[in-house]
């Protein structure tokens, strides 16, 4: 039988001494580069930050911007094909940076308003250039001919 108002809870634990009062015993102890405030970690909120990406205003200057660089890679990648046309080591790194730059070209998808800007910018030629050529190297072509 229990006896009414009695508690079924187990007795507290004593602490080792009067410091540890203050700390959460649960908690292990942070490594020595990390900070806490109030038991969270700041250099896992400092990563978190980092690795959000920024966000870009989608204006005409952002546009131009991010259309001349495209165009720029596009005319590398272009020329470094041309030179090496049996070398694809070669013109590697510029097939990268195009691919970078027409990652870029996605936050246009944010601003449909400044579409009509990028057809006076003569991007969409380039871009439709990229989608329809014809590949030059053999071991791309069953590639093409399964599609």
């Amino acid at each position: 039988m229990e006896v009414a108002g009695a508690r079924n809870h187990a007795p507290k634990r004593k602490r080792a001494s009067a410091a540890d009062e203050d700390d959460d015993s649960f908690l292990a102890p942070p490594p020595p580069t990390a900070r806490y405030d109030n038991g969270v970690d700041l250099a896992l909120l400092e990563a978190v930050e980092k690795s959000h990406n920024a966000v870009e205003v989608v204006d005409l200057k952002t546009l131009k911007k991010h259309v001349l660089s495209f165009e720029r890679r596009l005319k590398d990648n272009i020329e470094a094909r041309l030179k090496y046309p049996d070398q694809p080591e070669k013109f590697a790194d510029s097939e990268i940076e195009l691919h970078e730059e027409i990652q870029k070209l996605k936050i246009l998808a944010g601003g449909p308003e400044l579409y009509p800007e990028l057809v006076n910018l003569n991007a969409i030629p380039s871009i439709l250039g990229l989608l329809t050529t014809t590949p030059t190297s053999p071991s791309t072509w069953s590639a093409c001919s399964r599609t």
